[in-house]
């Protein structure tokens, strides 16, 4: 029987469309009827009219009665297990459940239809499977094939399934100016080969074409396809009534062609984000809107497209916390768990002074402004997904009822919370198969580096990074407002583990003869002038001792040849917790918070950073930096000079900057007001959580346009470059890695090098 990967999976109301792929690369469509699944509870007659009432319509399907468990209470309830016949019936009056919630409920109803398929049939995204056609009865969702899947999916082998071809779109200046003989569409249909979609609309339609015809490619790739892309070139198909290869699929799902977007805050950024336009049959990946992608390339989609069961263009686009969820979903559906509509469960009140004790986040210590040798790195193994474990954190577990009856509790450090010692929580349950997998992953790396190859490596280390993204991400949901399983509690609860945890360790270590020098939520740094302190068996000692304590692996990161805390910009003589750079004693120069790590840094100033940092690699202590005060300078001189002659690429000139409002709202004179407003006269409205890119021409111009220009905007042979501000951006980029070791500057450095003490 032949076997078939599930290439992507989408549905169009009821029916559930699959795109396989067979060993010979052939293309198959299949469809299915998948009814959806739905729990309901009635609280009074009422209720129980509704519930029949929709049953009589037609829109739901009664299956049978059973009991579940109450999310909250742990209670077992009585429930009835239905299906949704008619989805878009269903969703308009789910809009209105507010007004019955007192008579009726419904549990799971936001899951979405290929979620539930997939759950159901027990597969996943790129799975090897078979299918196997049901003759004489249907599922009890009313399908038609039974999915066999072949791949184990906790196995720890690379996917094998055959290459996929792909194709890359984008726009010199992207939605800045429209699309035409300035702003060309370019499709780069192989790594040499880059083609540009010129002409009118139905030329540019006309090869693009072509090029899907002679490429076939299975992925798209584009920059800003769902912002404007595809929209437009799904508006041109429309308007010249010509007919796209883009779907392979031709039964495909309607598609909605104007673009919405939102703005929200996440973790103090504004982020911006659009209508997603998914292709049927192919995969559709835009780069700007993929954070799996931005962080850890295809292979990090395909592994947690495995193990959230969310399809390949779905999850492109969904956070961690997206894939996360559906994650938790799974594992409530398991436990047999109401899935709840109302999402999260809102704080219970309590005195300011118990606010002021529980609320504090992590915990952040302030190093000394300096220059520190022989120093040892110690990080915890994902802290709060490894507390939310051990000590059995979700939204439900924290001051739990059942506990609260008899008196057996856990009781969580400096607060008045408990948790749950009689069931374990979704999102403990959920966080233990990730931390499980992503140990299982580096332990593999560890145990295989030499059989691997390089590609290898790197494609289970992206694996592994998107599982820590979704790690990361699950402790915030715990105090998001709209996460399912979450509540504020548990995430207090979290903190509160956490800063025990850290302060624990860090006794611990002072303990043992180290000197703590800086502590950053779940990393420690300790030095010491004995160097029995240094080696493995010291470090390990401190590990197992804080193992036996806390139940939690500290774990060894980094051994530094000497590190650097710079002093605060803002506020001289202190450091900034998160700014610091250091020479790891295999030559590795780790740095964080400086210049090189803000997205808002012109690249020419990136390429100044790396080449200082690229010396200071080479240097195992202070006299050894001090030998290369020349090199310093001629880099200095270099990229000097190259700004005031304007020798580097325009491009290298260029200033990224997020913005946290949408044009029209900015006041005053700064940068953002003055380049939204000269978009705004070529039409284009930004949002908050968008970027702009800008040259810096004249800061002290008098005509307040002439100050900052848009990128695309920009014209070399007549607008000038404010030669101060990036000479500027160079000294400061300059005095952050290397003012500490020369104070006091002649032209550039200081000449009272043999005076400075470390």
């Amino acid at each position: 029987m032949t076997a078939y990967w599930i290439m992507d999976a989408w549905n169009s109301e009821e029916v559930v469309h699959l795109w396989l792929r067979d060993a010979d690369g052939k293309n198959h469509f299949l469809e299915d009827v998948y009814y959806p699944r739905l729990e309901i509870r009635t609280f009074s007659e009422r209720g129980k009219r509704i519930a029949t009432g929709l049953c009589k319509s037609g829109i739901l399907r009664w299956q049978e009665s059973k009991q579940s468990v109450d999310l909250w209470t742990g209670k077992q309830v009585s429930s009835t297990l239905c299906r949704i016949l008619q989805i878009s019936a269903f969703r308009k009056l789910f809009r209105e459940t507010d007004f019955v919630r007192d008579h009726i409920e419904f549990y799971g109803a936001d899951l979405l239809p290929v979620h539930g398929y997939l759950l159901e049939q027990n597969t996943f995204p790129l799975a090897k499977v078979r299918i196997l056609p049901i003759r004489n009865q249907k599922l009890d969702w009313g399908g038609e094939w039974r999915i066999e899947t072949l791949t184990d999916r906790f196995a720890l082998e690379r996917d094998q399934f055959p290459a996929l071809k792909t194709i890359t779109m984008f726009a010199d200046f992207g939605k800045y100016v429209p699309i035409g003989p300035k702003n060309p569409i370019r499709v780069l249909a192989s790594e040499t080969e880059m083609i540009p979609l010129d002409g009118s609309p139905p030329e540019i339609l006309t090869k693009l074409n072509l090029i899907l015809q002679e490429v076939d490619p299975d992925i798209l790739f584009t920059n800003g396809g769902d912002e404007f892309l595809l929209p437009q070139i799904f508006t041109w198909a429309k308007e010249y009534k010509m007919a796209l290869l883009l779907d392979r699929e031709t039964t495909a799902t309607f598609r909605n062609l104007k673009t919405v977007s939102r703005t929200f805050y996440s973790y103090g950024r504004v982020v911006h984000k659009t209508t997603a336009f998914p292709l049927f049959g192919r995969i559709h990946l835009d780069k700007r809107e993929s954070f799996f992608y931005t962080e850890a390339d295809l292979e990090g989609i395909y592994e947690m497209a495995r193990f959230s069961r969310l399809p390949l263009q779905r999850l492109s686009r969904s956070s961690p916390g997206t894939a996360m969820s559906a994650m938790e979903d799974e594992t409530a559906l398991l436990k047999n768990t109401l899935i709840p509509r109302i999402k999260g469960k809102a704080p219970s009140i309590k005195p300011l002074s118990v606010l002021l004790k529980t609320d504090q986040g992590g915990m952040t210590f302030r190093p000394k402004v300096g220059y520190f040798e022989n120093i040892v790195e110690m990080d915890f193994r994902s802290l709060y997904p490894s507390i939310m474990s051990v000590h059995n954190i979700s939204g439900e577990t924290v001051n739990c009822e059942c506990c609260d009856w008899d008196g057996v509790k856990i009781p969580v450090p400096e607060t008045p919370y408990h948790t749950c010692t009689k069931r374990r929580g979704i999102v403990s349950d959920t966080v233990e198969i990730l931390l499980r997998r992503r140990d299982e992953i580096k332990e593999f790396l560890n145990l295989n580096k030499d059989q691997l190859s390089e590609d290898d490596r790197k494609a289970w280390d992206r694996r592994s990074t998107a599982l820590k993204w979704c790690l990361v991400t699950c402790f915030g949901y715990t105090g998001y407002k709209n996460a399912k399983y979450g509540r504020r509690e548990a995430h207090e609860s979290i903190t509160a583990w956490g800063r025990y945890a850290i302060q624990s360790a860090k006794e611990i270590a002072e303990q043992m003869g180290y000197e703590f020098l800086h502590g950053l939520t779940d990393s420690l740094w300790l030095v010491s002038k004995d160097t029995k302190l240094l080696e493995q068996d010291a470090i390990q000692e401190l590990h197992a001792k804080v193992k036996d304590k806390l139940s939690l692996r500290l774990l060894y990161e980094a051994s530094y040849s000497w590190i650097v805390f710079p002093t605060s910009k803002a506020r001289e003589g202190f450091s900034v917790p998160t700014r610091y750079y250091g020479r790891e004693v295999n030559g590795k120069i780790k740095y964080r918070g400086i210049a090189l790590r803000r997205r808002n840094t012109p690249i020419l100033v990136d390429h100044f950073q790396e080449e200082l940092l690229g010396i200071l690699s080479l240097c195992a202590n202070a006299s050894e930096i001090r030998k290369h005060e020349s090199e310093f300078d001629s880099i200095h001189r270099f990229y000097r000079d190259g700004i005031r002659k304007r020798s580097f690429p325009l491009k290298e000139f260029m200033v990224t900057q997020n913005l946290t409002r949408r044009s029209g709202d900015y006041k005053g004179r700064h940068s953002s007001k003055i380049v939204l407003d000269a978009l705004l006269e070529e039409g284009v409205v930004l949002e908050g959580g968008q970027k702009i890119e800008y040259i810096v021409c004249n800061r002290t111009h008098p005509i307040h346009k002439e100050r900052y220009k848009p990128y695309h905007q920009f014209r070399p042979e007549s607008d000038p470059i404010d030669i101060a501000f990036y000479e500027g951006l160079l000294l400061d980029a300059w005095s952050e890695v290397l003012g500490i070791f020369f104070p006091e500057s002649g032209e550039l450095f200081g000449k009272t090098l043999s005076n400075l003490s470390f």
